[in-house]
C-alpha cells in the first residue's frame, strides 16, 4: 500500500475515533503513521501543500477583481491548473501534505487531553453511552460495516417493541426513527459510524445498555 492510500485510511480512522471520543486510539494511529514516514518527507509534503494553497489563494484574489460567480470558478480552475503545471507543483503531494498538516496540528491539540467518557470495547465494535435528563446518546464504530443491514435493524426494533420508520437509506447510510409506548429512538448509520438517541420516560428506564448493544449488533454480519 502506498503512503497516500495508507495516510487517507489512517486520517479517516482518526476522524471516526475523534467523533467517538477514543483519544487513546487516535494517539496510536498517529504514532503508527509517523513511524512509517520520516520528518524530512513530512516537511516536503507539508511545504508542497502550503505552496499549493498560497498560489490558489493568490490567484483567486487576483481573479475576483475581474470575474464573479461561475465565471470566477471556471477561470480559476483553468488558470490554476496551468499555473501548477508550469511551477511543477504536484497536487497529490499537496493533498498528502494537507492531511499530514491536519494530523500534526491534531496531535498537539490532544497531547494533554484525557478521555471524557469511557469507551466500551467489544470484539467487533466499540461504543460510548451518555445519559441525559430525558434520555441517552450512544455512538458506535463498527470497523467492518460497509453495507447497512436494514432488515436486521427493523427486526431488532420490532423485538424491542418499537415501530420503525426509515427516513432515508443508501448502501452505506440510513436515517431512521422508531416509536414505542414510552420511548422514541433516532438512529443514523453512516458506515462505519452508528449514532443512536433514545428519549424515554425516567420511570420506564430498563435494560437501556443491553438494548442499545442489540441495535448496534444488528449491523454485524
Amino acid at each position: 500500500m502506498g503512503i497516500a492510500s495508507e495516510l487517507f485510511q489512517i486520517t479517516n480512522s482518526i476522524k471516526d475515533n475523534l467523533w467517538l471520543g477514543d483519544i487513546s486510539e487516535i494517539h496510536k494511529l498517529i504514532n503508527s503513521l509517523f513511524e512509517k514516514i520520516n520528518d524530512e518527507e513530512i516537511r516536503r509534503y507539508i511545504e508542497a501543500s502550503i505552496k499549493f494553497r498560497d498560489h490558489y489563494r493568490s490567484l483567486r484574489k487576483e481573479l475576483k477583481q475581474e470575474h464573479k460567480g461561475l465565471a470566477l470558478f471556471l477561470n480559476l480552475s483553468i488558470k490554476f491548473n496551468k499555473r501548477i503545471q508550469k511551477l511543477g507543483i504536484n497536487p497529490r503531494d499537496s493533498i498528502i501534505g494537507a492531511n499530514l498538516e491536519y494530523i500534526e496540528k491534531l496531535k498537539e491539540k490532544i497531547r494533554a487531553v484525557k478521555e471524557i467518557i469511557p469507551v466500551r470495547r467489544q470484539e467487533k465494535y466499540k461504543y460510548t453511552l451518555r445519559r441525559y435528563k430525558y434520555g441517552y446518546e450512544a455512538r458506535a464504530i463498527i470497523p467492518d460495516l460497509r453495507v447497512v443491514c436494514t432488515d436486521k435493524l427493523k427486526e431488532t426494533l420490532l423485538k424491542l417493541k418499537f415501530q420503525p420508520w426509515i427516513i432515508a437509506e443508501t448502501k452505506s447510510f440510513l436515517s431512521s426513527v422508531a416509536f414505542s409506548d414510552n420511548a422514541y429512538l433516532e438512529i443514523v448509520i453512516f458506515a462505519p459510524r452508528m449514532y443512536i438517541v433514545l428519549k424515554i420516560l425516567p420511570e420506564k428506564v430498563q435494560n437501556v445498555e443491553r438494548n442499545i448493544k442489540s441495535l448496534i449488533e444488528s449491523q454485524i454480519s
